[in-house]
């Protein structure tokens, strides 16, 4: 591992999988206030697994993807996923800044072998309108057709910064726009940040078909998370009507801060959701667990 510069914010965001085919686990750490390049480049570090040392000084990362441009924040969040069906994991980084915080998605197909700058991406989607695409992302067979799909948040989309989560379908081998996106997920009302947070890679309903979680935080008066069981419809999607299910906080609850799917909490063999509320009650946070299943 490694300690770098101040300021810099490594472990903004991380992401495990396997870029280089060995099947070892890998870690990848997002910095994206990360100045080596100019001001608020950002980077991506990737450590190829097992890890078994810490450098408490100087570089001991394997690889590392750099923004191309000022206030690009590159790493603001990252994620592995196999995208392209190839058998290897890609890596996707968001950079919230890019182009005036339209925001953009770079997608590194695996194996990642070499230092190089985001903007050498095997392809980018980009976000428009100062959206700021590349906020979160999840991933999974949301339509059954045997592919990874792409979710990606967008938080400050629309008016009054609505957000809006985007869906790829897979295999995703190439593009250049959020619009070119199967389903686009809005949220419902002004201000609510939607897309903040994702998760997937669960199946709450047992019907063998991956399940994703929409979180937008500052919903309403306090927050909420909305569960859209796989198969569901594509096009232009509505926070608060289209989803199978919501969970809402009261007061200023904010939840949707943190989501958890895919795990099992109770041992029935059906996935569970967790959903975090941090300023519930005086600020004691709370965290909803609610089981699979129908329960």
């Amino acid at each position: 591992m490694c300690i770098r510069d101040s300021n810099d914010r490594l472990g903004w965001d991380l992401g495990v999988g396997d870029l280089n085919g060995d099947g070892q686990d890998d870690l990848v750490t997002g910095n994206p206030w990360d100045n080596e390049g100019g001001y608020d480049y950002g980077t991506a570090f990737v450590f190829y697994g097992p890890l078994s040392s810490y450098s408490s000084s100087g570089d001991s990362y394997d690889y590392k993807l750099s923004g191309d441009s000022s206030y690009d924040y590159g790493g603001s969040d990252v994620f592995l996923a196999d995208l392209d069906g190839d058998g290897i994991d890609d890596l996707i980084v968001g950079a919230v800044g890019e182009a005036s915080y339209d925001g953009a998605i770079y997608v590194l197909t695996g194996p990642v072998s070499s230092d190089a700058s985001l903007s050498a991406s095997s392809y980018v989607l980009t976000g428009s309108g100062t959206e700021l695409i590349g906020t979160e992302f999840a991933a999974g067979d949301f339509d059954g057709d045997g592919n990874i799909d792409l979710a990606a948040g967008a938080t400050y989309y629309g008016s009054n910064d609505r957000g809006q989560t985007y869906i790829f379908d897979g295999p995703i081998t190439g593009g250049t726009v959020a619009s070119q996106s199967s389903t686009q997920i809005e949220g419902s009302t002004s201000y609510s940040y939607s897309g903040a947070t994702l998760a997937s890679g669960c199946d709450v309903d047992g019907d063998g078909l991956d399940d994703l979680l929409v979180g937008a935080p500052t919903n309403g008066s306090g927050g909420s998370a909305y569960l859209f069981l796989g198969g569901f419809a594509s096009g232009s999607l509505a926070l608060g009507t289209d989803e199978n299910a919501n969970f809402d906080g009261d007061g200023d609850d904010e939840a949707g801060t943190s989501l958890l799917c895919g795990h099992d909490l109770n041992g029935d063999g059906i996935d569970d959701i967790a959903v975090g509320s941090p300023y519930d009650g005086s600020d004691e946070g709370e965290v909803g667990i609610f089981f699979g299943g129908g329960e």
